[in-house]
């Protein structure tokens, strides 16, 4: 992964992330409530797995 696609991945999680909090905020029902944690919980899966990757990269790099 280049560090661009790593940046855009990065900006990308950013706005997710502040989808996410716009949502909790509206939510004024159960299921969303629900929906917003499944969403919370998968963008940390996705966030931990660039985590792993940049990590992996930079590591590469410094080679």
């Amino acid at each position: 992964m280049r560090d661009g696609e790593i940046i855009e991945k990065i900006a990308s999680i950013d706005e997710q992330i502040h989808d996410l909090k716009k949502l909790v905020l509206e939510s004024g029902s159960r299921i969303k409530e629900e929906e917003t944690r499944a969403a919370a919980k998968a963008w940390l899966a996705e966030a931990k797995k660039i985590e792993k990757t940049g990590q992996k990269q930079l590591l590469l790099s410094l080679r």
